[in-house]
């Protein structure tokens, strides 16, 4: 397995779903860490409330696809609808980061939206803007 900071801060798991999301994103993919806190600032000098909700943090990837195949966007859509698999937002399921982004390992994951918003710009050109992947843990070795 590849080294990567957002493995080192995630706890083993297994996920809902044994299926793996296989269509890798295009370019970039954003990481974002998310604190569950409040910071209450008062009218005195230093004066704040602290309240941290808790320890964990939440860990988030932005996937875009800005254009792919009929294949790929037809195995995206059926993988989010599916019942057995990610049935929208509601099961959680594995996703191996491409090489190119020096990650390898595998992480359990959910889709955090919803809704599913893909685009057709022509014939034969298919593309999902961003799906974003709210990161759960990491899959248990093998």
């Amino acid at each position: 397995m590849s080294s990567s900071i957002l493995f080192d801060y995630l706890n083993y798991m297994v996920a809902d779903s044994s299926a793996t999301f296989e269509v890798d994103p295009q370019d970039v993919m954003p990481l974002t860490s998310q604190n569950d806190s409040i910071i209450h600032q008062g009218w005195g000098r230093n004066a704040q409330s602290r309240i941290s909700f808790s320890d964990d943090k939440r860990y988030y990837l932005q996937l875009t696809f800005n254009l792919i195949s009929k294949t790929d966007f037809e195995y995206i859509f059926d993988f989010f609808n599916n019942p057995d698999i990610a049935n929208g937002n509601v099961n959680s399921f594995y996703y191996t980061p491409d090489n190119s982004f020096d990650d390898t390992n595998t992480y359990v994951v959910r889709f955090v939206d919803n809704n599913l918003n893909g685009f057709f710009r022509n014939v034969n050109i298919y593309g999902f803007s961003t799906i974003n992947l709210e990161v759960l843990g990491k899959k248990i070795p093998e």
